[in-house]
């Protein structure tokens, strides 16, 4: 089931124009990921140790820009603004901080509140709401585009959002700092890291026919290549979404060697075979999503991109 939060418009591509150096490039209309021909953002230095922030790269900020003053930030993608004397709340486009009780939930906030705080800020503005009204937009803080920068220090990850003029600097940005071990990134992020041995062996994220009417016919597999059982009392499956998580109930044991399958729909649970079973049934992206699992402490062990 195709069920991205944010759906882009062409009248909002056309529109975003971003001058960058010397030149400027002209925003393509919407596409799949590899037709995504979006401007060139100036180089970020990522030379830095994992952990680390990297540096902010400011930007030449595109003439439909609205000005903005911030009343506060709610969480790391989230803020209240008032424009033009009117209250919002706004969304940062194209990512996803982790959620306020997550690990890192807290980082992430703090990042977001130094990054605008006493700042000019700046946003361009996409023409649809998303379903709780919120504005969704891109936030420049003196010429710092907010959204870009949490992804850079590893405190945010890229949404499958290919219509979005940053879609491919924001997947870039998310593989260096994944490649690096910044924040959520850090195998000992929130915790001690795991020794077990857990790999995504398979899945399968389009269910034929109707996903809504055969949720389990998309799933994914878990396998422990490690020689020892390993434990996933807590363990969690995610997608790139703030909605869909799956937590393995306490004492869930993986013998070596052995697989489970979660699926999204209903069913009889097994020591092989869970079961999601979420009001809207459909968890994964038919064009594209990530499926992330997490420890018990909430850092990555694995992630697969597809």
């Amino acid at each position: 089931m195709i069920r991205a939060e944010i759906r882009r418009t062409s009248v909002f591509l056309a529109l975003l124009v971003v001058l960058v150096g010397c030149g400027s490039a002209v925003i393509a209309s919407q596409g799949d990921r590899s037709e995504s021909r979006a401007p060139q953002l100036p180089s970020v230095d990522n030379s830095v140790n994992g952990g680390e922030e990297a540096l902010e790269e400011r930007l030449e900020i595109p003439d439909q820009a609205q000005s903005a003053d911030l009343d506060r930030i709610v969480d790391g993608d989230t803020l209240d603004v008032q424009i033009g004397g009117i209250e919002e709340r706004v969304r940062l486009l194209g990512m996803n901080t982790p959620e306020s009780d997550e690990c890192l939930g807290d980082v992430a906030t703090q990042r977001a509140r130094e990054l605008i705080d006493g700042t000019d800020l700046q946003l361009v503005v996409d023409p649809l709401r998303d379903e709780y009204g919120r504005l969704l937009a891109f936030v420049y803080a003196d010429g710092v585009l907010v959204n870009h920068q949490l992804i850079v220090d590893g405190l945010a990850i890229a949404r499958d959002q290919s219509g979005h003029p940053y879609a491919n600097q924001f997947e870039m940005a998310e593989e260096t700092a994944r490649d690096q071990g910044r924040g959520v990134w850090a195998a000992d992020a929130c915790g001690e890291a795991t020794t077990a041995q857990i790999s995504i062996s398979d899945y399968e994220p389009n269910a034929p026919g109707n996903d809504a009417e055969n949720p389990n016919g998309e799933w994914v597999e878990l396998r422990n290549d490690g020689i020892d059982p390993a434990d996933l009392g807590g363990w969690v499956i995610r997608d790139e979404s703030t909605r869909h998580r799956y937590e393995f109930p306490p004492g869930f044991i993986l013998s070596a060697g052995d697989r489970v399958t979660l699926y999204s729909g209903c069913g009889t649970e097994t020591a092989n075979e869970r079961y999601w079973c979420e009001g809207d049934s459909s968890v994964w992206n038919n064009d594209g999503d990530t499926i992330f699992v997490l420890d018990a402490n909430g850092s990555p062990v694995t992630t697969l991109a597809y």
